[in-house]
């Protein structure tokens, strides 16, 4: 029996689709009152996940490019990690992801936290409430709520828990689960690009990788690390 879609609990990893969520409802229901809203600003595809310290993880997206690292994210990362522990477990609780890496090693992430509390949530699809919420249709968002697939959280649990034994510097998606992946995993896109681009600069080889990503495995990929590692493959050839 699907629960009531009154006093969600959303989770989500990515900042977009937070605030998605914060416009939509703005826009219909005009307050915020018996709504849970809970995002971790982090890119949880990049860096190892253990330990598990917020101050390792802000070191990581800031030695890998990422832009506009808040001087809150410790106080803000703990502070999400408290909220997911400790909410109600009668109230449905709804995790938002697409098949980026990011995100889908959030929904384990979400699942490990989660399992002291309910046995399952609700996967709902990112990627289409942002196609929904572009083009304003409105009835868009009950509708993915309503249509999530049953998650059990004692499966993304133990998926979390295997990523962070593997421990790897990446996490990529297949087949709809996130897994390791080494360092280098782009460089060889990024080393053909070098040499089918050479005028172009850091960025647009990047782009032309996330591109080919995308066409292989879906979702998308911070293009700052892709920049980072385009730097690291351009200082190798002039050394």
């Amino acid at each position: 029996m699907r629960p009531s879609l009154t006093k969600p609990i959303h989770i989500c990893f990515d900042s977009h689709v937070h605030g998605i969520l914060e416009g939509w409802y703005s826009i219909l229901e005009k307050t915020r009152e018996n709504v849970t809203i809970l995002e971790l600003w982090d890119n949880l595809a990049i860096g190892p996940l253990k330990p598990e310290n917020p101050a390792l993880r802000k070191a990581v997206l800031q030695e890998t490019g990422t832009e506009e690292v808040a001087d809150s994210f410790c106080d803000d990362y703990r502070a999400f990690l408290q909220a997911l522990t400790t909410l109600p477990p009668d109230r449905p609780c709804y995790v938002w992801a697409s098949d980026s890496p990011h995100e889908r090693t959030g929904v384990a992430l979400a699942g490990a936290c989660l399992a002291t509390q309910r046995d399952t949530f609700f996967l709902c699809d990112s990627a289409a409430l942002v196609r929904h919420f572009e083009v304003e249709d409105w009835g868009a968002r009950d509708a993915l709520m309503a249509q999530a697939p049953v998650a059990e959280t004692k499966v993304w649990a133990a998926l979390w828990e295997k990523l962070k034994g593997e421990n790897a510097p990446l996490r990529i998606v297949k087949d709809g689960l996130p897994c390791s992946a080494p360092a280098d995993f782009f460089d060889p896109w990024l080393r053909a690009d070098l040499a089918q681009y050479p005028e172009e600069d850091d960025f647009h080889i990047a782009f032309h990788s996330m591109e080919q990503y995308q066409a292989t495995y879906g979702g998308t990929f911070s293009i700052y690390y892709l920049m980072h590692r385009t730097a690291v493959l351009q200082k190798e050839r002039t050394e």
